[in-house]
């Protein structure tokens, strides 16, 4: 087992190296399953202190019929954190993207309102047909990750997706009626399952000094060992929520900029196209008689009038392009710094295999990404419409070198 960190009273870092004998006979005090989720509280448009916010949620939680008990935890607002989220949905409109419009701002406690719940499993959420067979649960949340935990029926048993969902719908019903709301960022904006796609199991023995430790056999069984002076269930999720929150809120931020990345590259993609799409239907009419060709051209000249051009239009989308660009460049900076503390956090503090999963492919690798598709398309665009400006220009010298000889002849050819 790797090296602990025992941070909860200053003690100093030690190796856990084996479990006693008893212990390994006996097996752990509790054993329990957990799942951790971004769930990320969206502050309302009222300017609010981190006391009251935390207040409100405290009585909303409590006021909930499903919510047993609530413990407030220990809070230092001192530490309490706010930073700017990115929605990433289909409806969020490409000046959106490009403006930052779409931006909320979130808040993060430093230490974890607790909470118990208790809601028979056929009144729990249905997830792709499965219902959960677990009635209560354990939560700790501190305005960016939840842990919901729960008792198992075996060890080995399959978990149903469905389990621990209907903490998100009380979390978000505690946001609304304290005038907040809340944002759930799954693995991406379809996904069903909102939790992170990798639950792990919580053994916990009791003892007077505290200790934590991760240990993975394979991706698919991570551990998580749990040792201190604990009461209840509630100590515990409140020890595991501890054990993970510095790298589950920095995964959270950064999967959040790289979502915001892959949305305006794909929205710089879209316009690359519809500014390529000009020229080929431009050529394309090329290609028609001279009535047609007349009817575009008037047509054209009514839509400049009115302000709807295609020069105009295609301006409009090089200019977005090159904004699109300049924020993409300007994420993926960001991107790089959050990356750098995120790698720095599972390595103290969880491990890798947590957030595997969930951080896909494609958004590991944003902060390499080369627009060099919307660059060409401009590039393309820019050439043809100087040439057409040259063309034009030529055309006009000519005309004007023409109509000036035309004057200076007759005025020779006049009788002195």
């Amino acid at each position: 087992m790797r090296p602990l960190l025992l941070k909860k009273w200053g003690i100093m870092e030690q190796i856990l190296t084996e479990r006693t004998e008893v212990e390994e006979v006996a097996g752990s005090d509790k054993h329990y399953v957990a799942r951790f989720g971004s769930f990320i509280l969206r502050l309302g448009p009222e300017d609010t202190s981190p006391e009251d916010v935390h207040a409100a949620l405290v009585s909303a939680l409590g006021a909930d019929n499903r919510v047993t008990v609530v413990d407030k935890g220990s809070a230092n607002h001192e530490w309490t954190s706010q930073s700017t989220f990115y929605p990433s949905t289909p409806k969020t409109q490409p000046d959106e993207l490009l403006s930052g419009a779409s931006h909320f701002h979130t808040m993060r406690f430093s230490d974890a309102i607790m909470f118990e719940v208790h809601v028979p499993g056929k009144n729990q959420p249905v997830i792709h047909g499965e219902v959960p067979e677990i009635d209560s649960y354990f939560v700790a949340w501190d305005g960016c990750t939840a842990v919901v935990m729960w008792e198992p029926e075996s060890r080995d048993g399959l978990t149903s997706p469905a389990t621990g969902q209907v903490a998100v719908e009380i979390l978000r019903r505690a946001c609304v009626t304290s005038g907040q709301s809340l944002y759930v960022q799954a693995c991406s904006p379809a996904c069903q399952h909102l939790f992170a796609h990798r639950e792990f199991k919580v053994d916990f023995w009791s003892g007077e000094d505290f200790d934590t430790g991760f240990s993975v056999e394979d991706v698919r069984d991570i551990s998580l060992t749990v040792k201190g002076p604990f009461e209840g269930g509630l100590d515990v999720v409140e020890a595991v929520h501890d054990e993970i929150k510095m790298p589950a809120a920095e995964f959270a931020e950064l999967k959040n900029t790289a979502r915001r990345i892959l949305d305006i590259e794909s929205s710089a993609r879209s316009m690359s196209f519809e500014l390529i799409g000009h020229d080929y239907e431009t050529l394309k009419r090329s290609q028609e008689g001279l009535y047609r060709r007349l009817r575009y051209f008037l047509g054209d000249a009514w839509m400049a009038v009115r302000g709807k051009g295609r020069v105009r239009r295609a301006n409009l989308l090089i200019a977005s392009l090159w904004l699109a660009m300049a924020n993409m460049e300007t994420l993926q900076q960001v991107f790089r710094d959050i990356d750098r503390g995120y790698q720095e956090s599972i390595s103290r503090w969880a491990v890798p295999e947590l957030f595997a999963t969930d951080l896909k492919s494609e958004e590991a690798e944003v902060a390499s990404l080369d627009p060099h598709f919307a660059r060409a398309a401009i590039e393309h665009k820019t050439k043809r419409m100087d040439n057409r400006v040259v063309v034009w220009a030529t055309i006009a010298g000519a005309g004007m070198g023409a109509a000036v000889t035309a004057v200076v002849g007759g005025l020779s050819a006049a009788p002195k």
